[in-house]
């Protein structure tokens, strides 16, 4: 069988399937009276290259989250009792989250070619799937994909920074003041840091139609193909590299360390954020401001066609604002990540606060 972590160590072996064993038990459970079909497995833990940390007793948890996806047959009765799950095995089992993704058959035979559905295709390990079940996943080419998923995966793993900023400096600014020092704030940060800098690189990749679901692949070919990288600040393939290496052997980090990291990876995420928008908005950005003008012309002129005209009327009734969610984090990102918040206090909390609302949003 296929091992889970990267370095299919017996007792992390163990630890993770004993997680996993845990976790598809109680979904099957929750989904009792769901037409539940299939439990998959994705990410690194399907790819085998999930990892483990050693807690404080010495014991072994898994690290950082469990992604899996749950299939049913029709909507479950109530959704949102396994997102209540999916905090109570997370505290439970010591990780940061185990992420329940829900969706039906007829939502896996219409999914759209981006990069969440391709890694799905390539890389998945079935938990459980009910006797006599028929689950087709959906299979796409890089070919398929859209060139703005670049920007897409830019922009979550730049929320998370941003998550991680607020919660490294609590009270302040990111990068001002005082660091946190409790040690999950901190796995957090440096979690996030990393993440943000393999973005950047397999945004990079995307583009280039040479991504690969396999970390290490992705680490050779930026080494060896150094034109996929022109944008890049110095010592991006560094940062790239000991980001994959904490992928497989996550260390502790003390509080100066994890800011230190979290500066340098904000760093590398705006340059390959801009790299990504370039690329997608089809022009030349200078700086910030026009990159904001061309994100709002670009989504007017969408909503300009009937449908998308009704849908940012629902939209700016609905929630105050006629841009598409999406393109709204698309323009947080360089307000609230990448430009410093205003030094005076009041203006400061309003800055936080505003931040903090969005990444809210991100992640309910």
């Amino acid at each position: 069988m296929k091992p889970f972590t990267a370095g299919a160590a017996p007792a992390a072996e163990a630890r993770v399937g004993r997680d996993l064993a845990r976790i598809t038990d109680a979904v099957r459970a929750a989904a009792a009276e769901d037409p539940l079909l299939a439990v998959y497995l994705l990410g690194g833990y399907a790819r085998g290259e999930g990892a483990v940390r050693r807690a404080a007793d010495g014991s072994l948890r898994g690290f950082n989250d469990y992604d899996l996806l749950l299939v049913f047959e029709t909507p479950p009765a109530s959704p949102g009792v396994y997102g209540a799950l999916s905090r109570r095995l997370a505290r439970e089992l010591e990780i940061d989250f185990v992420d329940l993704g829900t969706v039906t058959l007829r939502e896996v035979a219409a999914a759209p070619p981006t990069l969440f559905w391709y890694e799905l295709g390539e890389g998945h390990r079935a938990l459980w799937v009910r006797e006599g079940a028929r689950v087709d996943l959906p299979r796409f080419g890089l070919e398929d994909l859209d060139p703005a998923e670049g920007s897409r995966l830019m922009v979550n793993r730049g929320m998370a920074l941003l998550w991680a900023g607020l919660r490294l400096w609590p009270g302040e600014t990111p990068g001002r003041g005082p660091v946190a020092t409790d040690p999950d704030e901190i796995r957090f940060a440096a979690i996030a840091s990393h993440k943000a800098v393999l973005a950047a690189g397999d945004a990079a990749l995307l583009r280039a139609r040479s991504y690969d679901i396999s970390q290490e692949t992705r680490r050779s070919t930026l080494r060896g193909r150094p034109e996929l990288t022109s944008w890049a600040e110095p010592g991006f393939l560094d940062a790239y590299d000991r980001a994959v290496a904490f992928r497989r052997d996550p260390e502790d980090l003390d509080p100066g360390r994890a800011a230190i990291l979290w500066r340098t990876a904000l760093t590398h995420h705006r340059a390959g954020f801009r790299a990504a928008e370039e690329v997608r908005l089809a022009a030349p950005l200078p700086d910030w401001k026009e990159h904001a003008r061309r994100v709002r012309s670009r989504a007017r002129r969408r909503s300009s066609r009937p449908r998308e005209a009704a849908r940012a009327l629902k939209r700016s009734i609905r929630e105050g604002s006629w841009l598409p969610r999406e393109e709204r984090f698309v323009l947080g990102l360089p307000r609230y990540l990448y430009t410093a918040g205003p030094s005076e206090a009041a203006a400061a909390r309003r800055w936080r606060e505003e931040a903090m609302a969005m990444v809210r949003r991100w992640h309910p």
